[in-house]
């Protein structure tokens, strides 16, 4: 199966994604990691494990209550590095929360 992957939403609707082994264990719990590399007052409101698709829930028109499945194909344009900028999420809705699918 496909190995598993960490998705990082920002309250301005940036996604990135990348490979959980990217998250080192720190020895004596170390400072912390950089999930993403965000500008204030944009700051992290979602972060979800994951293996073949992701889960986006949110609002659409109206405030009414919206959810999508990314794919393979769709998460590659979010995919890069631990601790970079992300990328704002194409999607026709204000996305609040990202979930394994």
């Amino acid at each position: 199966g496909a190995s598993a992957q960490v998705a990082c939403l920002s309250l301005t609707g940036r996604l990135l994604v990348f490979g959980l082994d990217e998250l080192k264990l720190q020895a004596k719990g170390g400072r912390g990691l950089t999930l993403i590399d965000l500008e204030a007052p944009d700051t992290l409101v979602s972060i979800a494990a994951f293996g073949n698709a992701l889960q986006l829930l949110g609002s659409g028109r109206g405030g009414k209550a919206r959810e999508e499945t990314l794919k393979a194909t769709a998460l590659a344009a979010y995919r890069g590095k631990r601790a970079r900028k992300g990328k704002a999420l194409d999607a026709a809705m204000k996305v609040t929360q990202v979930m394994g699918a």
